[in-house]
C-alpha cells in the first residue's frame, strides 16, 4: 500500500462536533487542489460527522487510521 504524505496537519483532539468539521473546512479552503490534510480527532462523533461533510463538500477521505483512542483522517482537497 502506498503511504500518503500530508501537506498540512490539523489537531482537533479535545474538540466536540461541529468544531472539527468547521476547522477542517477552514483548513481545506486555504489549501491547493490535490493537497492532503491529516486530521486527528479523539471524539468518536467525528467518525459520523466528518464523512458526511466530506461527501457534501467533495473533499474525499482517502485514508483513515486509528492511533489508540485517536482517529486519523487524510482528506484530499478537490
Amino acid at each position: 500500500m502506498t503511504e500518503i504524505c500530508a501537506d498540512e496537519e490539523l489537531d482537533c483532539r479535545g474538540l466536540k462536533c461541529p468544531l472539527p468539521v468547521l476547522k477542517t473546512r477552514k483548513a481545506m479552503e486555504a489549501m491547493a487542489p490535490g493537497q492532503v490534510l491529516r486530521l486527528r480527532s479523539d471524539i468518536q462523533g467525528g467518525v459520523k460527522c466528518l464523512p458526511v461533510w466530506s461527501d457534501k463538500s467533495g473533499h474525499p477521505i482517502v485514508k483513515t487510521e486509528r492511533e489508540g483512542p485517536v482517529y486519523v483522517y487524510y482528506l484530499r482537497r478537490s
